[in-house]
Parts: structure tokens; C-alpha cells; sequence
């Protein structure tokens, strides 16, 4: 039995204890300990974890969620050479780029912080390039947006905190983001681990984004089930639902007997 995703993930636990982790991701310890050897010692059986559960554990342990579904085997190695490849990471990392800005590019105000902090860690990106720190009088070029973050906002002026909201969406956004990964400066591993950083700040502001679909596809059916859908601001019942479905039902299979 190849068991590399209980071989990885006993690893990504070290020192921990079953019960800790299981606690954090919201599983039983006994159900991890099972997911770490491959098999339930009570059924002999291979255990597979579903996808909800690698993505708890993909969360906690920061990695990257789509790995955990190759080694759990429901992404095949093609697929997962593509997705992984540098231009694979770059488009899922501007993929989740769009859930975290507004229709302008710029992020959104309680995400500043953070996504400062991941760019200021990994890309290493400098908003000299696109700013004009002369504009901005009293500020320590090197150490400008730390300080900014690393204070209240009660100590700027209303005109200083409007001039550094100005600032941070100049110097980053999705356009000077995505230029700096077009760079020849960013090592893939940054990529991947740029792309393990926004689906943090993802969880941990609990956005709610529709998970990338690795194949383009999208389900109308799952939308259709969704809470909370509306039509021309016309709320759609559960009743609605399934007479939606039923018309689809009829019309599709209508569409197969045509084609044949």
C-alpha cells in the first residue's frame, strides 16, 4: 500500500500531538491517526480522506491544499504538473488575487496588513518602484508601510491616513503584483509559497470564495443548490430550485435524443 500522504502528513506534524492538530482542524485524533497510516486498524481498510478534510489540514499546516489532493490521489500527475508549474501558480495566485481586491485591483482595507506582511516576507516587492516617497514628507523610505501597520491608525491625521491608503494601493495591487511574478526574480518556490499565503489570509478573514476549479469547469447544479441565490432580485425558493432542476432535467435530455 503506498501510503505517501500519511507519510507527509505524520511529517508536517512533527512534535505535535494527534489530539492537538485534530483539535485545531476540527477532526477526531483518531481519525488523523488513521489518516497518517493509510489504513483503519479496525477495518484493515485503505482510508481515504475527503477533500473538505485535506483542505482543513492544508489550512492549518499552511501547504498547499491542491498537493494534498495529488498524494490523496484525486488529482492524476498530469493534471498536477500543470497546476504546479510557474504558470500554473500564477494564474491561481491572480485567481485568488480577485477574491482579495475590489474592481479596481486594490485590496480590500481589512486585508492591507496582512497582505503587506506576506508581500514584505516573500516577494520582497519595493514600493519605491511606483511611489514617490517625496510626496509623503517625513517617512522613512525602508520602514514606511511597517510603521504605518505597526501603529494605530488614531496616530495618523485623517489627510497622512488617506495619503498612505493612496500610497499602498499604488504600490501594490494586482498589476504591480503580477508584474513583480512575471519578473525573472521570483524562484517558483516564492510562487508556491506566495500562493500558500493568500489562502491563509483567505481563511483567516473567512472570505467567501468559490474554490478554484483545476479543470475550468464549473457545476450548475451546485450553484443552483446554493443558499441565498436571487434572480433580478427575486429570491429563489427550495421549491424553485427543484422545478429549475426538473426544466434543465427535461431539456437536456431532450437535447441528448435530438443529437442523436
Amino acid at each position: 500500500m503506498n501510503n505517501e500522504l500519511g507519510y507527509y502528513l505524520k511529517g508536517l506534524r512533527g512534535e505535535k500531538s494527534l489530539r492537538e492538530v485534530a483539535e485545531k482542524c476540527g477532526i477526531s485524533h483518531t481519525y488523523l491517526d488513521t489518516l497518517e497510516k493509510g489504513y483503519d486498524p479496525r477495518t484493515k481498510k485503505e482510508r481515504k480522506p475527503n477533500p473538505d478534510v485535506l483542505e482543513k489540514l492544508a489550512n492549518y499546516y499552511c501547504v498547499d491544499y491542491e498537493h494534498l489532493m495529488y498524494l490523496a490521489k484525486y488529482i492524476d500527475e498530469d493534471v498536477y504538473n500543470v497546476i504546479t508549474s510557474e504558470n500554473g501558480l500564477k494564474d491561481r495566485i491572480k485567481h485568488l488575487l480577485t477574491k482579495l481586491t475590489n474592481t479596481k485591483g486594490y485590496f480590500l482595507p481589512f486585508l492591507r496588513k496582512d497582505i503587506f506582511e506576506s508581500i514584505n516576507l516573500i516577494l520582497n516587492m519595493d514600493p519605491g518602484d511606483v511611489i514617490d516617497y517625496r510626496e509623503l514628507k517625513g517617512y522613512d523610505k525602508s520602514e514606511f508601510f511597517q510603521d504605518y501597520f505597526s501603529n494605530s491608525i488614531d496616530e495618523y491625521a485623517k489627510y497622512e491616513h488617506e495619503d498612505i491608503e493612496e500610497a499602498f494601493n499604488k504600490a501594490f495591487n494586482i498589476m504591480t503584483i503580477m508584474e513583480k511574478l512575471d519578473s525573472n526574480y521570483i524562484h517558483i518556490d516564492k510562487l508556491q509559497d506566495f500562493l500558500v499565503s493568500l489562502q491563509q489570509i483567505i481563511v483567516k478573514h473567512n472570505i467567501n470564495t468559490e474554490k478554484e476549479n483545476i479543470y475550468g469547469e464549473s457545476e450548475l447544479n451546485d450553484f443552483i443548490n446554493k443558499p441565498n441565490i436571487f434572480y433580478k432580485k427575486n429570491p429563489i425558493s427550495d421549491n424553485d430550485k427543484k422545478l429549475i432542476t426538473a426544466y434543465l432535467d427535461d431539456f437536456f435530455t431532450n437535447k441528448i435524443n435530438n443529437d442523436k
